[in-house]
């Protein structure tokens, strides 16, 4: 069949539509998918929830049996005061990390097969008062990973302004050692709690609700909070009370990408949960948690599962007395 050349733009425009078409419909299939899963957990109404306070004897919990004892050094990291880890989606076998206070508001992207620094980005548009913890989800509504970042460090428990920092996650590009990055759909949520002020050094995102937990470090017994999803933007975003834990002196938490693992670490112990059937968060944290394997560090306050669900951690003293390692744990 021979075309004239009238016929040409037409047909270009009968295919492009085709593929516009045929794009437009793959995507509301992923999106379909995507919001099945937020729907695969119970949801809990905060506002109408009890505070719970758990009574297992911390000295008593159940050691996990699903993780080898002892873990693979994977390397030094060169990086001075490590406060927070979280294995990235957009660069696969990459961690991000960052520095606490007194230092820039940059985030280093570290090879998890070596522990090398491949590149330091220098968050434009927002400032590090006390970083603490960071992590990374995917939005079930776009299936975009963001990262979040917890600026609610208080040693003294008497700041006036809480935040945590709520972006894309950047793609690494070969090349990029120093980058300046002025961070797309940034937000910034204010914090403030029901009580008093407290020195939160962790934080964990449920990756079904996209509802974001903090957890106290210097209270008797740590204490968890919950700002349920949706953050407001506008103003200051009062938490809830979620329980008191049987620990204390927490310094890191993190939920695997998939919600199915749960840990929450001080610098001694890392306590870990199994999310059982469709339970929601808070029914798993009443529940007791078993004692993940762990070799203590000198100022351990880093930690976070990797895609397959085995976990790193990482020590925030750099030759003060001994360097940051990174090591991982591996399922059996």
């Amino acid at each position: 069949m021979i075309f004239s050349k009238s016929h040409i733009p037409r047909f270009s425009i009968f295919f492009f539509s085709l593929f516009m078409l045929n794009n437009l419909i793959g995507r509301a299939q992923e999106n379909r998918s995507i919001k099945r899963i937020s729907t695969e957990v119970k949801t809990t109404d905060w506002k109408r929830t009890e505070a719970f306070e758990t009574s297992y004897d911390k000295d008593e919990v159940l050691d996990a049996t699903a993780y080898k004892k002892e873990p693979k050094l994977i390397g030094v990291v060169d990086v001075e005061e490590a406060s927070g880890l979280a294995y990235s989606v957009a660069n696969p076998g990459m961690l991000w990390t960052h520095n606490d206070s007194g230092n820039d508001n940059e985030l280093f992207l570290i090879n998890a097969q070596t522990a090398e620094l491949e590149a330091t980005y220098e968050i434009k548009g927002i400032k590090n008062k006390d970083w603490e913890d960071v992590e990374v989800t995917i939005d079930p509504r776009s299936g975009e990973p963001y990262i979040y970042v917890s600026d609610t460090g208080d040693n003294n428990e008497d700041r006036k302004n809480y935040k945590v920092y709520r972006f894309k996650e950047p793609v690494f590009k070969k090349g990029d050692k120093k980058e300046k990055w002025k961070p797309k759909d940034l937000s910034e949520i204010k914090l403030k709690y029901p009580d008093k002020h407290h020195d939160a050094e962790a934080i964990f995102v449920d990756p079904f609700t996209q509802d974001i937990f903090l957890v106290t470090k210097r209270d008797s017994r740590s204490i968890i909070y919950v700002l349920p999803f949706p953050a407001k933007t506008e103003k200051k975003n009062k938490l809830i009370k979620v329980g008191e834990l049987s620990f204390d002196r927490v310094s890191a938490a993190n939920f695997s990408l998939d919600g199915k693992r749960l840990v929450i670490k001080n610098r001694e112990e890392i306590f870990y949960w199994e999310r059982e059937n469709r339970e929601s968060t808070l029914e798993m944290l009443r529940r007791d948690p078993k004692k993940a394997p762990y070799v203590v560090e000198v100022q351990g306050e880093a930690i976070c599962f990797d895609k397959d669900g085995n976990y790193f951690t990482l020590s925030e003293a750099a030759d003060e007395p001994e360097d940051a390692k990174l090591y991982k744990y591996l399922l059996k």
